[in-house]
């Protein structure tokens, strides 16, 4: 049972915090402002989606495919593909 918050993005994350979120000691949130930020960055994304404009890996190919432009369709794709990749990359989740 929680009895108390850890905020993602304003409290400071130590061993000991992060090991009481695993064992459920402590119940984490994310802070206002970085929902904020997350909501800022979202509509950031849709509106060069939506405007057409080309940016590089928000709606095109990476390295030697920096020239594709991907569709508005594959780009939503794209973009949770590299928010799983930073997820399991910075938390270990999805690996064997």
């Amino acid at each position: 049972m929680c009895s108390s918050t850890f905020k993602y993005g304003k409290d400071k994350l130590t061993i000991y915090t992060a090991l009481q979120l695993c064992k459920d000691d402590i119940k984490g949130v994310l802070d206002e402002a970085v929902i904020k930020k997350i909501t800022a960055s979202a509509e950031a994304v849709q509106k060069i989606v939506t405007d057409g404009s080309v940016v590089y890996g928000v709606n095109t190919g990476f390295g030697i495919l920096a020239s594709t432009l991907i569709s508005k369709e594959d780009t939503k794709i794209l973009q949770y593909k590299i928010m799983e990749i930073n997820i399991a990359q910075n938390t270990g989740w999805g690996s064997s």
